[in-house]
């Protein structure tokens, strides 16, 4: 299976997930690779309101302010979530190398073609 994709996202918190909304509204398919089992970022601990005025327009805690963003995000078919995925390395010619428990031991990004390719074996080519 092939993909191709436009955009790749290192890490799956607000900014990512925000990040990752912006390329997609822009035109592009993008990649969020996300070291915890979940998106969300550390807001999923933070419990206290304060989040959301500027953003959302009322006050929300940190859990429900990455929620908005991750429903958001889910329901954009332009944006793929990797979770449990550690990037190890990148180069400025955006080969980027990453373990993943769903694609095995080695996951490996990289633009080689005009677009990049994505592929599901054990290396990802983006």
């Amino acid at each position: 299976m092939k993909r191709k994709i436009d955009v790749a996202i290192i890490g799956g918190g607000p900014a990512g997930l925000a990040a990752a909304l912006k390329a997609s509204e822009a035109g592009a398919k993008v990649l969020v690779l996300e070291r915890d089992t979940q998106p969300g970022g550390i807001l999923q601990q933070c419990i206290h309101n304060g989040f959301g005025l500027h953003y959302f327009g009322e006050e929300l805690t940190g859990p429900e302010y990455a929620g908005r963003f991750l429903a958001r995000v889910l329901q954009d078919e332009n944006i793929e979530i990797i979770c449990d995925a550690m990037v190890l390395s990148f180069t400025e010619d955006r080969h980027i190398v990453a373990v993943s428990s769903k694609y095995g031991n080695s996951t490996a990004c990289s633009s080689s073609h005009c677009n990049s390719v994505y592929r599901t074996n054990h290396y990802i080519y983006v």
